[in-house]
């Protein structure tokens, strides 16, 4: 079984050759010989720069907990390749991603043009969901919004967009407004846009094509709630008289929760969902997200943190300032080259001045001595090693010294990483 399905994972990522190429006309040649899937689900569709990930997996856990057959499409992983396809609380079995892959590879090849990885991904899922008709299914966005692959979705129930931050700026443009401009491509006429995007330039994006579109718009930035406890391991908070507590650490979270409250609410009014208050509550409190502020020890405390971009450096800078007050803080990292890595450890570098430098386990990897000299001009002391499984283990040895090691800079290191920790 395992070499069966490695075997068909490696076909699928020699599709990464052709690039991760933005635009519709593969996916919608990919979909047509597949008999159109995307066509029978009802989509929660997810576009954003940092938290698009966590707000699906509120938005879906409170689906499941009043009672709906529930899909979830994220990316990438973080331990197996099985967590990018999810359904009421399983994901994918290795049989049906077999079977998936099979069917969806065996049609790629009488394409004219070879589709990319992503979009394979992409088909393998709205194929699944489809197959076993699940009532919802909550999409996440790969790349930007108007050519991601997830856009083959023509008429989804509710249009939503995260935070808008300077990520992937090679692809999607070299502003907040330009970028807002493709995560905005996910907007359909008539349907709902729930947006939870700062700043105000990328908002004013939003907001305009929301209009032409003729798209209710709901700002969750301007949506009042109240605080009622927090610390590193849950945040509690009041909104619309509904006590709600979350256990994904981080005020960030509180964010993306409202993001997703208001989300549920808005597909409530309009007849879209049936779903209660205490659901919402209920399903909220299960939510749970691999590699977002992971907290697996407490003497030192050892987090790993998805923090892969500036935005997501400032959360997690802001979380550790926040909670660790006067702690001694060992900052293990590893970075992509295409990532804004100097923007970055200008917020690490406020953390603490004391690092281990490794590589995620990928070809655009930054190189440990590239980034290491990158920490030495603003003052920082680094340690080397550049294979992750040895600055784990060097964390390890001294971790005496430190009252929290955290590891980030990548999802592909914390993947790495976590299963070092949960073995």
């Amino acid at each position: 079984m395992d070499s069966e399905l490695n075997s068909l994972l490696n076909k699928i990522n020699k599709f990464c050759t052709f690039g991760s190429v933005l635009g519709l006309s593969r996916m919608e040649d990919l979909c047509e010989k597949l008999d159109h899937p995307e066509e029978s689900l009802n989509v929660i569709h997810v576009a954003g720069t940092n938290g698009k990930g966590s707000v699906c997996r509120y938005i879906y856990e409170a689906l499941r907990e009043a009672g709906f057959s529930v899909g979830l499409y994220i990316s990438p992983f973080i331990t197996v390749f099985n967590e990018r396809i999810e359904m009421n609380g399983n994901h994918i079995s290795d049989d049906d991603l077999i079977y998936y892959s099979e069917m969806v590879l065996s049609v790629a090849k009488e394409m004219n043009e070879a589709p990319t990885e992503f979009e394979l991904i992409t088909a393998i899922a709205l194929k699944y969901f489809s197959d076993k008709k699940t009532d919802y299914v909550v999409l996440e966005v790969g790349l930007g919004g108007r050519g991601d692959s997830t856009n083959i979705v023509k008429n989804p129930l509710i249009s939503v967009i995260t935070s808008i931050g300077l990520d992937h700026m090679e692809r999607l443009g070299n502003s907040a407004a330009e970028i807002a401009y493709e995560k905005a491509g996910i907007i359909k006429n008539n349907v709902p846009v729930i947006s939870a995007a700062i700043p105000d330039k990328a908002k004013e994006v939003i907001s305009k094509i929301a209009l032409i579109n003729n798209s209710e718009f709901v700002d969750t930035t301007e949506v009042k709630y109240k605080i009622l406890d927090k610390d590193i391991y849950k945040s509690e908070y009041q909104i619309d008289g509904v006590n709600i507590a979350i256990f994904m650490g981080g005020e960030h979270q509180i964010t993306n929760s409202v993001t997703a409250y208001e989300t549920l609410k808005k597909l409530r009014s309009i007849g879209k969902v049936n779903i209660t208050d205490d659901e919402i509550v209920n399903g909220f409190k299960k939510a749970k997200q691999p590699g977002r502020f992971e907290v697996f020890n407490n003497n030192p405390y050892v987090i790993i943190d998805g923090a892969h971009n500036v935005d997501g450096a400032v959360a997690l800078t802001n979380t550790l300032k926040t909670n660790f007050v006067g702690a001694k803080i060992l900052l293990v990292i590893g970075i992509l080259k295409d990532k804004a890595y100097n923007s970055m450890i200008d917020e690490f570098i406020k953390i603490t001045d004391e690092f281990i430098v490794t590589e995620p386990n990928n070809l655009r990897k930054l190189s440990a001595i590239k980034l290491s000299k990158a920490l030495e001009d603003k003052g920082a002391k680094c340690l080397i090693e550049p294979v992750p499984k040895e600055a784990y283990k060097r964390a390890m040895e001294i971790k005496s010294n430190y009252d929290v090691i955290v590891f980030a800079g990548s999802l592909y290191l914390i993947g790495e990483i976590r299963s070092f920790l949960v073995d």
